[in-house]
């Protein structure tokens, strides 16, 4: 269902929000009432909901929402994909419909449960306009249940230890510079692409969780274009606290090798050891032999190159 695609005015720039959103209709239509209101002209935003297959009635209550909105002087449009292609493949039909319309100048990836202030978009196009080169702009990410403390802003990758390094995480905003800062990669938990990138550099790799904003970001380097910390540009977004969640080990060693592989491959055989060492050694821990097992399967998954969802 489309609502109002007519043409924007020009008094801002033209940004198309992209939302990406599997089974979580209550933060999803939070988030869609917040967007609503933001400070930001609304004839010169529209925004995309990418409904990944959900199962809990959000089809039908994005359309009421839609409906309900139908005067507004926004755009909104849903796209409801006929399966779970993940955060990757969600936010790659996004940018492509947004590509489509050819009517935007930014597009704002954006999680489902992301929550941002009232001016958090004004502040990423403002950081973005003022920028003479190429650059993504991403914002600050705040835990959800407590805003005064940073989650990441920004990061680097640091690829002889398997990880990254969260830029800021667990500090208090008001320690944050006061100033745009260069990142490795934003967050596609919020996340502004110039029109032009995403022309050039379309959606992002089929890795259907994680490290896929790391892989686009390090790609877009390559192309010229920096990403930039806009910090007070800021969404609080929920943390994840359990030890173990089925399946995130799997990808987050896949993918890792993969960006690896991609963009700093000497580093490669020395993490494919580390991982298939470290998971053998977890195997042997009950307690740890089911990420060891999904370690195993990311490994061959990684040497057969396959990608998307787990099977």
């Amino acid at each position: 269902m489309i609502l109002n695609t007519s043409n924007k005015s020009a008094s801002a720039p033209i940004i198309e929000i992209v939302i990406v959103t599997y089974n979580r209709k209550a933060d999803l239509l939070d988030q869609l009432r917040l967007l609503m209101h933001l400070d930001y002209p609304k004839e010169s935003y529209g925004i995309t909901i990418v409904n990944n297959c959900s199962n809990d009635d959000t089809a039908s209550a994005v359309d009421e929402f839609i409906a309900h909105n139908e005067d507004s002087k926004i755009s909104i449009r849903a796209l409801n994909l006929p399966e779970n292609i993940g955060g990757s493949g969600g936010f790659s039909k996004g940018i492509g419909a947004a590509i489509s319309q050819n009517s935007a100048d930014y597009i704002w990836l954006l999680d489902d449960d992301a929550t941002p202030q009232e001016n958090t978009l004004k502040r990423l196009v403002g950081g973005a306009e003022r920028e003479a080169s190429k650059s993504i702009i991403g914002g600050v990410i705040l835990d959800k249940s407590n805003v005064e403390k940073v989650t990441e802003a920004g990061a680097k990758v640091r690829w002889w230890k398997a990880r990254q390094e969260l830029l800021f995480s667990g500090e208090k905003v008001n320690n944050l510079p006061e100033e745009r800062f260069e990142s490795e990669y934003a967050s596609a938990a919020c996340m502004l692409i110039p029109m032009a990138a995403a022309k050039e550099l379309q959606g992002f790799a089929n890795f259907f969780l994680h490290f896929d904003d790391v892989e686009w970001c390090l790609r877009a380097k390559k192309a010229g274009y920096k990403t930039l910390i806009e910090p007070q540009a800021r969404v609080a977004h929920p943390t994840k606290k359990e030890l173990y969640r089925p399946g995130i080990k799997y990808y987050d060693v896949r993918n890792f090798l993969y960006v690896a592989a991609r963009h700093y491959s000497i580093a490669t055989p020395y993490l494919f050891i580390r991982f298939l060492v470290k998971a053998t050694i977890c195997s042997l821990s009950h307690r740890k032999r089911n990420e060891s097992l999904e370690t195993f399967k990311a490994l061959f998954d990684f040497m057969t190159k396959t990608q998307g969802k787990l099977q």
